[in-house]
Parts: structure tokens; sequence; C-alpha cells
């Protein structure tokens, strides 16, 4: 088929693709010889040509490759900024009734939303305000102790059917907190004749801290780290001598990233 007027084609294989490319690689050569010579100026010594025979080559020795990325990051790093020493007091009492919570699937927990269901179902006596913190974080205010606790004490809590790191604020600093929430944890296996306080509350201080206990029922309530693998079995050694597997069974328990 004739060419149309007016139109031409690059044939990939032929001479005019090859003269392109020719141009091309000349620029880029002569733009990398312009930073050789840029870095020469700032560092006395070095042998231009080497630079340039080594870029030509498209060949960097190990050293030279390190004197890059070492420009690199140092033109990158900006000097701290350093924040006044102030009395932080009256925040931290401001604060001191608040919830602060971490999703386990940002993928399929939005905060935002998160913040609004639960500002339409939890029920307490006074007002309370809630709000996103990015991604990963949220927080919700209340007016009184009363009311963080009757919340606090409704845990662990799920949304979107995976769970919810909440906890209490704290001033602290720390990429790992919040991290905790509270279990109540049947534990299947242990013999009737230790179904007592002292028992159980040894088995679950293995899991975390150990909050209320229920003998009559083999249960404890557990401070869990949600940021550790949740265990569901150990073995415990009786003060006969005989060791023996136990189970456990984590009350409102939804899927996790732990």
């Amino acid at each position: 088929m004739a060419d149309l007027p007016g139109h031409s084609k690059m044939d990939l294989t032929a001479g005019s693709y090859s003269d392109v490319y020719n141009i091309r690689y000349r620029l880029y050569c002569s733009c990398v010889r312009a930073l050789c010579l840029l870095n020469n100026s700032q560092n006395p010594g070095h042998n231009i040509s080497y630079h340039t025979q080594a870029t030509m080559s498209g060949r960097y020795s190990r050293e030279e490759k390190k004197k890059w990325i070492t420009a690199q990051n140092q033109a990158k790093r900006k000097p701290l900024v350093q924040i006044p020493d102030t009395d932080t007091t009256a925040l931290i009492e401001e604060k001191k009734f608040t919830l602060i919570g971490r999703v386990t699937n940002p993928t399929a927990q939005n905060t935002k939303a998160l913040v609004d269901f639960f500002l339409q179902h939890w029920n307490v006596a006074g007002r309370f305000t809630g709000r996103a913190l990015g991604p990963l974080m949220f927080q919700f205010r209340f007016e009184n102790e009363r009311d963080l606790l009757t919340i606090l004490n409704k845990a662990p809590f799920h949304f979107k059917r995976w769970m919810l790191l909440i906890q209490r604020w704290e001033p602290v600093v720390s990429d790992k907190f919040p991290a905790y929430l509270p279990f109540w944890i049947q534990i299947h296996g242990v013999p009737l004749h230790y179904w007592e306080d002292g028992a159980l509350r040894a088995i679950g201080k293995e899991l975390g801290e150990v909050e209320d206990c229920i003998p009559t029922q083999a249960k404890v309530r557990v401070l869990i780290n949600g940021l550790n693998p949740l265990e569901m079995t150990r073995d415990i050694s009786l003060p006969s001598g005989e060791i023996i597997p136990v189970k456990f069974d984590y009350d409102n328990l939804e899927k996790h990233c732990f």
C-alpha cells in the first residue's frame, strides 16, 4: 500500500529508528557528562574522564555508586524541628476522658465511617465526640469518667467484622500505642477440681494482664496485646506433675491481623 501524501512511517528495523536512538543516546551522554563535571567541581581531584568513560560503558564501580547514593541522601536531609519545652498539663487534663483506637485492617476499615457508626450506636448519659486520626487511628472524647468506662467495659469492639484496638488515652509517644484489647477467655481442658481463682489466674497471666475471673465458668478476662499473635493453646503443669494441654476460646473474636 502506498503511503498517504504528507505522512511518513518509522520502520523499527530501519535506519530512521537507529538515527533517533543515536540522537537520544548522545543527549543522554551529554547530560551525564554535565553531571560529572558538576560533581568534579564540588569534589576536586576526581578524574572527569573516568566518570565519562564509565558512563559511556554503562558501568560504575561499587565505590562510585556509594558516593552517588551518599550525596543523594545528604541532599534530602533537613534539620530537626526543635519543639520548645512547654507546660502541657492543661492539655493532658483536657483529654483525660479520651479513648484512642487503631484498626487492624485499614483496607476494610475506614476510620471516618467507623467514627460515624459508633457515634450513632454507643449510648451514654452525656455527650461525646469522635474523629478520625488518619487511616489507622481514631479517637472518642467523653464528658466524664463514667461514660468512658461504660464504653470501655463493653470491649472488645469490631467494625466490618475486623477487630479494633481501643485503649484509654495516655500521654505517651509510641507507634505501638494503642495495642491492647480485653477478652473474656474460656479455658478448655482444666480439670474440674482446678476451677478455682488462683489456678485460672495463673493460666490467664501467661496471656496478659488478668482483669477479672469467673471460676464457676473457667473464664478469665485478660488484657491482650493485639499487635502479637493470639495464643490458642498452651500446656499446663499440674501440682501432681502431669502436663496437659488447654485451649482458649476468645469471646466476641472477629477477624484480625494479629
